[in-house]
């Protein structure tokens, strides 16, 4: 069972801690088609007067299309049992199969926007700007190099932070 709370009465420390070591799930999409990909990048922060959470995603990733045609994505976080779920989720497609049904996690919604009911915390965003990232916008052309050998850098989404959850 989840309880909506307030953003600022998660401690940040928490969620980057999950983000960068115990990984997140980004979900986009609809009731009719969505997909959730396994992340470890990303940030929460406050631009533009608001809250927001920062994520990167490759543009080969299939969920990329639903985050390009949706206006809401949410991020999910989990206890440590589901680890195997994410694992499954970050090295299958879910291009050609429902990838999700064969985990233990169950897709639900909060006003039509796609979330895992299983998360521990959950952060409903409404996407409010997308960049690609480009090799001439890095100040240090060794980091573009050494994180983009033959493909196309990340592509960047902010999203105001609409909704949090936690688990009761």
């Amino acid at each position: 069972m989840l309880k909506e709370v307030n953003i600022e009465d998660i401690k940040e420390g928490k969620v980057i801690d999950k983000i960068s070591n115990e990984w997140m799930l980004i979900t986009s999409g609809n009731a009719k088609k969505s997909n959730s990909m396994t992340a470890s990048w990303g940030s929460l922060g406050y631009i533009w007067n608001k809250p927001v959470a920062t994520i990167y995603v490759r543009h080969t990733r299939y969920t990329k299309k639903f985050l390009d045609e949706s206006d809401f994505f949410s991020l999910c976080f989990f206890d440590k049992k589901y680890l195997g779920d994410l694992k499954y989720l970050g090295t299958h497609s879910g291009r050609y199969d429902d990838k999700l049904a064969k985990t233990n996690l169950t897709l639900v919604y909060q006003d039509g926007i796609p979330f895992i009911k299983e998360a521990s915390i959950v952060i409903i965003c409404h996407k409010e700007y997308a960049q690609d990232m480009t090799a001439e916008s890095f100040c240090d052309q060794n980091l573009y190099h050494q994180n983009y050998k033959n493909e196309l850098p990340h592509k960047m989404y902010i999203g105001k932070i609409i909704h949090t959850f936690v688990k009761k």
